[in-house]
């Protein structure tokens, strides 16, 4: 097993703790995958298929962004 699924371990794990205490937790976690995405997406995709909570998440985060993305591209596209 290498480091990057290691990590993906990790943060599975974090990801699906439960519980009203746990929130600052899967926080974390969701965050973490963010933060170490940007320099090892090439490493980390391959591993993804093998971390459905991992993919879920990652989908939701997006889904949640697209909205503000999409209505700010028309607005800079009406405003220029």
């Amino acid at each position: 097993m290498g480091t990057q699924q290691i990590g993906l371990l990790l943060i599975e794990a974090k990801l699906s703790t439960s519980g009203d205490e746990a929130w600052k937790e899967r926080e974390a976690a969701a965050f973490a995958l963010g933060a170490i995405a940007d320099d090892c997406s090439a490493g980390l995709l391959p591993h993804l298929p093998e971390f459905p909570l991992i993919w879920s998440i990652c989908c939701w985060r997006l889904s949640r962004f697209s909205k503000f993305i999409i209505q700010l591209a028309i607005y800079e596209y009406v405003c220029s």
